[in-house]
């Protein structure tokens, strides 16, 4: 059995999310804000809690997130019904708007990229994705 060449592994992740990165410049969102957008649009609302633990990342960098996309606009609060202390989140207009010319810009980098690599090795990455996100829940 071969062994995972990880310096490799972890030199195409760059290449891949520097595309990535690159296609969402028209809409102004870096991938952080754009995957903010993505959990909101999804769910509706959330909670800097709710945020964190989605993106895998602490409450404090989510904080500094939410504050970076709220003064921007990309997104605005409402009244927590269940617990008056605290707020949620929710996209404003104007983070719908530049979430809809990132996902235009992503999708198109994408199928390039499927293209590029060819529906076989699209499906081993998808499979070996899906395995590693699973081995973290």
């Amino acid at each position: 059995m071969d062994e995972l060449k990880i310096i490799d592994l972890l030199e195409s992740i760059q290449i891949l999310e520097r595309k990535l990165t690159m296609s969402l410049v028209d809409s102004g969102l870096r991938m952080p804000q754009y995957r903010v957008l993505i959990i909101l649009k999804s769910s509706g609302s959330s909670t800097v809690s709710d945020l964190s633990k989605k993106l895998r990342i602490t409450r404090a960098a989510t904080s500094l997130l939410v504050n970076e996309m709220l003064k921007n606009g990309y997104i605005s609060t409402i009244e927590n019904e269940i617990d008056r202390r605290s707020f949620d989140i929710v996209l404003s207009e104007s983070g719908s708007e530049k979430l809809d010319v990132a996902q235009k810009n992503l999708n198109a980098a994408v199928v390039m990229f499927s293209k590029e690599l060819g529906n076989e090795n699209v499906i081993n990455l998808n499979q070996f994705s899906r395995k590693i996100i699973e081995g973290e829940k």
